[in-house]
């Protein structure tokens, strides 16, 4: 990899904190992703990503769609490295911030998710992916907690990936689409069961 010639002690130190989630391939494609992440795209796609980093595509494709690894085992450690320090931990004045965010897809046909929904940015339905995110803010401070795809509802109660869903929920805390953001009194205790 070419992104950066040695490697950062403050980066290892943060990736080594997620080296028992991952097997030693594993580890080796997400610490060459993390590197690439301090690069600047025009796009960002894994195409881009591999192409600027030097990175095997096949290999990011592979740890991205197909390699056994839990996302929620991810962000506990990712939210327990952002409590653990002075500056990021959560504290008894903040709120827990919850919002939808939608991106237009205008010419996605097969993207999964995607579909005709209400989009904020356009103020109307169109084709478009819809995401809700659990905030922590304060005056000091914010940090995202999670953040989670809202997979629509079809005509028949089923979501494109043949789940079902209750009738127009989110499967996000049970919030509707098109929420506007709402703010919760947060302490640590319930912080750390998010």
């Amino acid at each position: 990899m070419t992104i950066v010639k040695n490697r950062l002690r403050f980066i290892e130190k943060f990736l080594s904190r997620f080296n028992p989630q991952f097997s030693k391939k594993q580890m080796a494609v997400f610490r060459d992703f993390i590197y690439a992440m301090f690069i600047d795209y025009k796009r960002l796609s894994l195409s881009a990503i591999a192409n600027n980093a030097n990175i095997n595509y096949q290999k990011l494709q592979y740890f991205f769609s197909e390699s056994d690894w839990n996302i929620n085992e991810l962000n506990n450690i990712r939210v327990k490295i952002l409590q653990n320090q002075r500056t990021t931990h959560a504290h008894n004045n903040g709120v827990l911030a919850i919002d939808d965010t939608a991106c237009p897809k205008p010419y996605a046909k097969h993207t999964e998710g995607a579909q005709v929904q209400y989009c904020g940015p356009s103020g109307k339905q169109e084709n478009c992916n819809v995401a809700v995110a659990r905030c922590f803010v304060s005056n000091s401070k914010h940090f995202p907690v999670d953040f989670k795809s809202y997979l629509p509802i079809t005509k028949k109660g089923v979501t494109k990936k043949g789940g079902r869903k209750k009738g127009g929920q989110s499967d996000f805390l049970g919030l509707p689409l098109g929420l506007k953001t709402m703010l919760l009194p947060v302490n640590l205790a319930t912080l750390s069961r998010l």
